[in-house]
């Protein structure tokens, strides 16, 4: 018995390790962890047990306390920039947290998309994947119709615009912080995630890019296709951690914009646009957070 145990584990070692890229015998071979397999096992073609852990269930009479916190993530902070990273490599490819939501929606996996941060509104995704690009017609393609009334105008004389990753650097995210009085434990559960980027239409009129909440998700629906998809190690990239890992891990710089309130105000809303008195109420919550904890352990 011992034996086979043994067999059985140097077997899964071997099967491992012949995963590696020095290992492999062909860039096919190799591929197998690469996005287009990633997009296989999304779409069903592929079989995969990496799933995510799942939420374990809380009952409403084990929550003491909770608050739910609204927070935008800056893309474009030293710590929140492995979001952004979107590379073709064949070896070191990886998908932005936008594309890999995007890749979500066009496969189907991530279905639950709303309007805004209510979850009243549900969108149609496929339909959501093609506002995100618009077309209209150039300066020159109008004197062209001008001088052609009723002809057919070239392909030529319009101007495409599409919402890329670049032009998407940040993130709003919704979650809530709640004391689990049966584990005696300060938990945090993430519910949305929001890409913000410039309006479409506004972008193709006049240039402007003003930020927009350009969809919601409803995060649990989203988490198997985002803990498929790996983020970027500069350090390291036998380490992989998936931007599910990363989100729930709160890996990230986040500025608080918004607390549960009666009102539901947001900070700013609260504090008349002074900027400083609303990161002084943020600090102010996290400090609170630190409190609860520590009261937490005391008792």
């Amino acid at each position: 018995m011992k034996y086979y145990i043994l067999s059985i584990f140097f077997t899964f070692f071997i099967f491992s390790n012949a995963q590696s890229i020095l290992n492999s015998r062909s860039p096919e071979t190799f591929r197998i962890n690469d996005s287009i397999n990633i997009v296989k096992t999304l779409d069903g073609t592929n079989q995969s047990g990496d799933k995510p852990i799942n939420y374990i269930d809380v009952s409403e009479k084990d929550i003491a306390w909770s608050k739910l916190v609204w927070e935008i993530i800056d893309l474009n902070e030293e710590a929140n920039k492995v979001f952004k990273v979107d590379t073709n490599f064949s070896f070191t490819g990886r998908k932005s947290l936008y594309k890999s939501l995007l890749r979500g929606m066009e496969l189907s996996k991530i279905n639950e998309v709303y309007e805004d941060d209510q979850f009243r509104v549900k969108l149609d995704h496929n339909k959501l994947l093609q506002k995100n690009k618009v077309r209209v017609l150039s300066e020159d393609g109008k004197k062209w119709q001008n001088a052609n009334p009723g002809g057919l105008i070239p392909d030529s004389y319009y101007d495409e615009y599409e919402i890329d990753n670049e032009q998407v650097s940040r993130f709003k995210i919704l979650g809530m912080w709640y004391i689990d009085k049966r584990i005696g434990q300060l938990k945090y559960r993430l519910l949305g995630i929001c890409p913000m980027g410039p309006d479409i239409n506004v972008l193709a009129e006049t240039g402007e890019k003003d930020y927009v909440d350009l969809f919601w998700v409803w995060y649990a629906n989203a988490r198997e296709t985002l803990h498929l998809f790996k983020a970027f190690n500069d350090d390291n990239s036998s380490s992989k951690v998936s931007y599910d890992d990363m989100l729930l891990g709160r890996k990230f710089s986040s500025l608080i914009y918004k607390i549960e309130n009666k009102e539901d105000n947001t900070l700013s809303r609260i504090y008349k646009e002074d900027k400083d008195s609303q990161i002084e109420a943020a600090l102010r919550f996290k400090e609170e957070l630190i409190k609860i904890e520590g009261r937490l352990w005391v008792n």
